[in-house]
């Protein structure tokens, strides 16, 4: 029970500081404060935007925006070429298809010259 007494003191003691101050935050502030100089931590390790991670997520977008447009240029390639295959390596479809071509006079005509 006095873990929890110290606790009530403090928490009440930081409400009373903030309402005094009149700033709601004010009490988040100083204690990530005191938790950082307990640990012992300054600068870019106190989980504030350094440069490096910005850097990395700038990079991260830039990847991913290149791969969604390399991903939407080969799609429709993709599905020309499956429907090319399958049109080519099935002699009955391909003869199917070409067949009406041999009976055209344009093309006979064309063939002949």
């Amino acid at each position: 029970m006095p873990g929890r007494a110290w606790a009530a003191a403090c928490w009440s003691r930081l409400v009373l500081e903030s309402s005094e101050l009149g700033d709601a935050d004010a009490p988040l502030a100083r204690e990530s404060d005191t938790i950082n100089e307990r640990a012992g931590l300054t600068g870019d390790e106190r989980g504030g935007a350094g440069p490096g991670p910005a850097g990395r997520q700038r990079w991260r977008t830039i990847l991913a925006v290149l791969l969604i447009v390399v991903g939407c240029v080969l799609a429709p390639l993709a599905g020309v070429a499956v429907w090319a295959r399958n049109q080519v390596t099935n002699t009955d479809r391909y003869v199917r298809t070409v067949a009406p071509l041999a009976s055209d006079p344009a093309i006979q005509a064309a063939m002949a010259d």
